[in-house]
């Protein structure tokens, strides 16, 4: 059959093609460099290559703002909240922050490792969980790199003064201070009841939530809460992510501390009496109750990541590698794991990380990173098992399933005891 010659013609002119190609290839450059800019995309700022951890005040400064600059943190957090912006549309304090009206974002910079001790502030920026239980709102996974928590760590504690700068290799002693108000397993019950009463009569409840106690503030009729309580955080595990000195002294005087945050200034109280509410917030939550052996865990250990994760054996059989399995050696990674789930004393020694920097001129590769955190729910574990952070456990296979993830969840915020 003949077909027209007519309908023989092009839809379109060639040089038309042309130009809708020409005019693909330019916006797909364009799409390129805009999300290769975004925060978290994965682009690294200083690459793989291996380079020296800031250790004075200068190299801190300038890269911190470097990879503040570059990860635009001040999107949400200015560095510091006395300072002006250029332009509003650099930060949204800009405008929520006017005329003295609290703008409930985040924190400036600099007012954030005077409250944070120095290893979870490392975890969160690694691995962040929202802390406002009623709010929308969380801190973005940023997908640092180890290298990069680090400057963006140093540099917080720098901007917050030098006293929260994190030098010991090895735990510390706590002061009188600390020791007076330091989480305990046998809390004084008279200063507990002190507590809670001074909680209860400068009406704390009226925004947060604590031991399962919920806010006495009532949603509207759209079922939400007042801005007050929507932003104020749980304070059950308060005594994980704040420093006791900060905490006794922030709740007497929340406008000097946290003026970002909208609580208002208690009427009248001392600070013994701040003291002694501090004390209730750190003691007042019970550890909970173990309902889970670390026996159980253990078999699903066996089970579903020994295979990957043990290392060396002097006996190894002839289906394992004796120098350790894959999630112990650099298999997958760049460097050593060294993760063994073969008993509770390896997994709770946890993992290398893959911090390579240069130190005195010498390639040093990997520190210790625990991956079992007990009551922490952001625990590395956590969030590996659950493909909230890359790369998901187990490597390469199906997920475990959701009843054995609960155990092992359940195990960790029970205190990730041995016994």
């Amino acid at each position: 059959m003949d077909v027209p010659a007519d309908s023989r013609k092009p839809l379109i002119p060639a040089w038309a093609g042309l130009a809708l190609v020409a005019l693909g290839a330019i916006l797909c450059a364009v799409a390129a460099v805009l999300f290769s800019s975004k925060p978290g995309s994965g682009a690294r700022l200083w690459g793989d290559e291996l380079k020296e951890l800031p250790n004075t005040p200068q190299a801190i400064a300038e890269m911190g703002a470097a990879l503040v600059a570059a990860k635009n943190c001040n999107y949400c957090h200015r560095t510091d909240a006395t300072q002006p912006v250029d332009h509003p549309r650099i930060n949204c304090q800009h405008c929520h922050q006017g005329k003295n009206v609290s703008d409930h974002l985040a924190p400036p910079l600099n007012r954030i490792a005077e409250r944070r001790p120095p290893d979870w502030l490392r975890r969160f920026l690694r691995y962040p969980y929202a802390i406002r239980n009623h709010s929308a709102f969380r801190m973005p996974d940023l997908n640092l790199t180890d290298f990069e928590v680090d400057v963006a760590a140093r540099y917080l504690e720098q901007l917050s003064g030098a006293s929260y700068q994190r030098t010991e290799t090895a735990p510390r002693e706590l002061d009188e201070f600390e020791k007076t108000y330091a989480r305990t397993d046998n809390p004084d019950a008279a200063k507990l009841n002190r507590g809670r009463e001074l909680y209860v009569r400068h009406n704390c409840r009226s925004c947060h939530d604590i031991a399962g106690e919920k806010t006495t503030a009532v949603a509207d009729a759209s079922g939400h809460l007042p801005q007050s309580a929507l932003f104020a955080p749980d304070l059950t595990n308060v005594w994980q992510r704040v420093r006791p000195r900060w905490l006794a002294v922030a709740i007497r005087k929340p406008g000097e501390h946290m003026p970002w945050s909208g609580m208002t200034e208690p009427a009248g109280m001392t600070d013994t009496e701040a003291g002694d509410i501090a004390y209730y917030l750190i003691n007042g939550a019970p550890s909970p109750k173990p309902t889970v052996n670390y026996a159980q865990v253990q078999e699903i250990f066996n089970n579903r990541c020994v295979s990957c994760h043990y290392g060396p054996h002097a006996d190894a059989t002839p289906a394992m590698n004796p120098e350790g399995g894959s999630g112990y050696l650099a298999v997958w990674n760049r460097y050593p794991r060294q993760l063994s789930l073969e008993s509770y004393g390896n997994a709770m020694r946890g993992s290398h990380d893959d911090l390579a920097r240069i130190e005195q001129g010498k390639e040093v590769i990997g520190r210790n990173r625990a991956v079992i955190v007990p009551y922490a729910a952001n625990s590395p574990m956590l969030y590996h098992l659950r493909a909230l952070k890359q790369p998901a456990m187990p490597f390469g296979h199906d997920p475990l399933p959701e009843a054995e993830i609960s155990l092992i969840e359940r195990w960790i915020l029970e205190g990730a005891r041995e016994k």
